[in-house]
């Protein structure tokens, strides 16, 4: 059996970093298994040291670490889903939910509350505007929502989603 392969550069990633190899979602060979390890691939190797940096959070301030990269991950679980609704992949949204079931209970209550925030201010097929994405993250990062920052994060969404959406189609 073949399997279709794609290659993502994570996001932040240098040209000399190793690239990601994820299964083609399009695939026809395609098992629910094989798309669940490519998202924890994805949402795993995530470097968020450039976001943090955005957010001013040091590499002391580990609680509000944790904060940014739960709310982080739930937009990425949002963004997987909108991105994998264009093609109309089911699949995709089991890997999301499969993934999410893996999570400790605290974590997955804290990330499926966060994604319920997310679902209600991300647009809905993806094209719109990022910008009220990244003044709930601002909110759940506890830092204030001033314009530059909000531009700078909605415009990381923005990419974060035009990355999936490659992958994917």
């Amino acid at each position: 059996m073949i399997r279709a392969e794609k290659v993502l550069m994570p996001t932040g990633a240098t040209e000399n970093e190793p690239l990601l190899t994820l299964i083609d979602p399009l695939a026809r060979d395609m098992d629910a298994s094989l798309l669940q390890e490519s998202l924890r691939n994805w949402l795993e190797s995530e470097d968020l040291s450039a976001f943090y940096e955005l957010f001013g959070i040091g590499a002391l301030a580990l609680k509000k670490r944790r904060q940014l990269k739960t709310a982080y991950r739930a937009l990425c679980l949002e963004l997987w889903r909108l991105a994998m609704a264009r093609p109309h992949l089911s699949s995709g949204v089991m890997a999301a939910e499969a993934w999410l079931a893996r999570q400790g209970a605290a974590s997955r209550e804290e990330i499926e509350r966060n994604i319920s925030e997310f679902r209600r201010v991300l647009p809905k097929s993806g094209e719109g505007d990022f910008s009220p994405a990244a003044k709930e993250l601002c909110r759940l990062a506890g830092t204030e929502a001033v314009p530059s920052l909000l531009r700078a994060v909605a415009l990381h969404i923005r990419q974060t989603y035009g990355h999936l959406v490659q992958y994917v189609g």
